[in-house]
């Protein structure tokens, strides 16, 4: 058939010729290699991997993850003498409340470096930085973005709340603008916890719930 293989006593078994895929018409099914491995031996998905491996359960050793230790010590960027340039940015570029960014300020959440870009702050619970992401404060041209090397995102960019639910942001000014709006919407009562993941990685999240148990949604 074409460029399949069909394959004798099998009633309608065509692998094709790559090796790559399989079907059995008679039986309606077929697949990758995985698949064939399990449907033949009546194994599991895993099982049926390490068969293709070559080796077994006890004798496979995953990569081992990589020691934090080995990455270099944490260093915030050197803080500028002045705010003016990530306030100007965040409030009248970005449209976020007054408030909400002097508050992150105050609790040194958020600065400005020595390049006049935003430094958004996320401790442990000891309260030592952990982690920064770095924002520049230009409207035009080329916009730098990132993480301060050996960044930690298992402690994010948060603001505390006092519920039993947590709001969860892909970026800071996400967060900070979802403040803006329940401001402008007269929510005074700030309640919820929220975190920005500063990506999309559930580290973070993972760490912030294992810190506050009493989140349930």
């Amino acid at each position: 058939m074409g460029s399949s293989y069909k394959v004798k006593d099998y009633g309608g078994l065509y692998i094709d010729a790559t090796g790559a895929k399989w079907n059995w018409f008679s039986k309606d099914t077929g697949g990758g290699p995985i698949q064939f491995v399990m449907e033949m031996e009546g194994k599991n998905w895993v099982d049926a991997v390490y068969t293709l491996l070559g080796t077994e359960k006890s004798d496979f050793t995953p990569r081992p993850e990589p020691i934090d230790d080995e990455k270099g010590p944490f260093v915030l960027p050197d803080k500028n003498d002045t705010y003016k340039h990530v306030i100007a940015y965040l409030i009248q570029s970005r449209g976020i409340d007054k408030e909400v960014v002097y508050d992150f300020i105050s609790q040194d959440k958020l600065y400005e470096n020595t390049h006049r870009r935003c430094v958004f702050v996320g401790y442990d619970e000891k309260h030592e930085p952990k982690y920064a992401s770095v924002r520049s404060t230009n409207t035009r041209g080329n916009c730098y973005r990132g993480d301060v090397k050996n960044s930690d995102k298992a402690f994010p960019f948060s603001y505390e709340g006092s519920s039993t639910t947590v709001c969860v942001f892909e970026s800071p000014i996400d967060l900070m603008s979802y403040l803006t709006l329940l401001k402008y919407h007269g929510i005074k009562s700030l309640e919820h916890h929220m975190i920005a993941l500063g990506g999309v990685a559930e580290r973070a999240l993972d760490y912030y719930l294992k810190l506050h148990p009493e989140i349930n949604r």
